[in-house]
């Protein structure tokens, strides 16, 4: 089986680790992306995905800051509970 690029969403993990490897501390996401820190931080833990501006807003910042393009962006697989298939 081959992945779609819709059976891929953004591994919001590795995206801040990549941040902080570039030199970003949680306060410069948050100042500079305007997304207060417990907003990403439920979406580096993998509780959460963004809504779409948001999300685009935190990548945009991501490519400026690593200077990477957006298919760079790291991904990973979506991954269904079955209790959210059940329903």
């Amino acid at each position: 089986m081959t992945l779609q690029p819709s059976d891929l969403c953004v591994d919001w993990n590795a995206v801040f680790l990549q941040l902080q490897r570039e030199g970003y501390s949680t306060p410069d996401i948050e100042h500079f992306t305007g997304v207060p820190r417990s907003t990403f931080m439920g979406w580096k833990n993998g509780g959460a995905q963004p809504i779409h501006s948001t999300g685009e807003r935190m990548i945009a910042f991501w490519c400026q800051a690593t200077g990477k393009v957006r298919e760079d962006l790291p991904t990973q697989r979506i991954s269904f509970s079955a209790a959210k298939i059940g329903r």
